[in-house]
């Protein structure tokens, strides 16, 4: 009954104020260290600064595999990159491609090359030849110049993937995920694993 005489906006003000009074509680529980062991953290990392007079030096990073050397043997062999960079397994799905590619070239050359005779032995016998084998020999024709486009395109991704991957070559991938910060003169490390 109590709730049945107060004004809404009270109501609404004690619903409000109890949902954020855990919050409130919670965020005044700060733990902050003493300010005698921050002075001597401090005072520990200067004298570390100032006692160590060997300076090192960072390593620098060198690519195992060159992607130009990658590239140039991809350009020469297709998939001879990615045998320079280890991906074996993508051998065989590039020289497939590539092979079902140059087949279908030549087998629709083969093709146009047969219609478009029949085409010109069709002109003797008629004047305006015949519509159905002209048809079908530019449909050969389009059909080629298509997957000599597409062969070229594949060629162009075979050499793009030996560059990338060349340049991925050293990168590491495992499950571990490192990382390093610098805090004052201290490394501090941080592992995530997942």
């Amino acid at each position: 009954m109590l709730f049945y005489f107060m004004p809404m906006k009270w109501f609404m003000h004690i619903i409000a104020f109890c949902y954020f009074l855990p919050s409130l509680s919670v965020a005044q529980e700060i733990d902050l260290p003493p300010y005698t062991s921050l002075k001597s953290d401090v005072i520990e990392s200067i004298a570390k600064d100032t006692l160590t007079s060997v300076k090192k030096t960072p390593k620098t990073f060198r690519m195992r595999k060159n992607p130009w050397v990658a590239v140039g043997l991809s350009a020469v062999i297709p998939g001879a990159g990615q045998f320079y960079n280890e991906s074996y397994w993508k051998i065989p799905v590039i020289l497939g491609a590539g092979g079902l590619l140059g087949y279908q070239i030549l087998r629709n050359n083969d093709r146009y090359n047969e219609y478009k005779d029949l085409y010109e032995q069709s002109l003797v016998i008629t004047p305006g030849g015949n519509p159905i084998i002209k048809e079908q020999r530019d449909n050969f024709r389009d059909q080629r110049d298509e997957f000599i486009i597409y062969f070229g395109l594949f060629y162009l991704i075979n050499l793009v993937d030996a560059y990338v991957d060349a340049h991925l070559y050293d990168f590491d991938v495992s499950e571990e995920m490192r990382v390093s910060m610098m805090k004052g003169s201290e490394l501090m490390k941080f592992t995530y694993t997942f």
